[in-house]
């Protein structure tokens, strides 16, 4: 969700998916299988956007992306 940057608790807009879902073993098998949360994001200078979640309350990880792929998500959601 992209939330308001003056009043963080107004939500500007929400994506109808999740961008991420449970893929790999070590995201299904475990003491909460098939689910992934995530605990922290970090924006890099670069436009690196670095996604740290746990998988099956067993595991944490890293995903990364960037940012213009994560913004443009919502200017695409109008069309899906």
């Amino acid at each position: 969700m992209l939330l308001n940057l003056e009043q963080s608790w107004k939500v500007k807009e929400l994506y109808p998916k999740p961008i991420m879902i449970p893929k790999e073993d070590y995201e299904i098998k475990g003491f909460r299988g098939n689910a992934i949360f995530p605990g922290s994001i970090l924006f890099e200078s670069d436009g690196e956007v670095k996604i740290y979640y746990g998988a099956a309350d067993t595991t944490v990880c890293l995903a990364t992306t960037d940012k213009d792929e994560l913004l443009n998500l919502f200017s695409d959601s109008d069309k899906k």
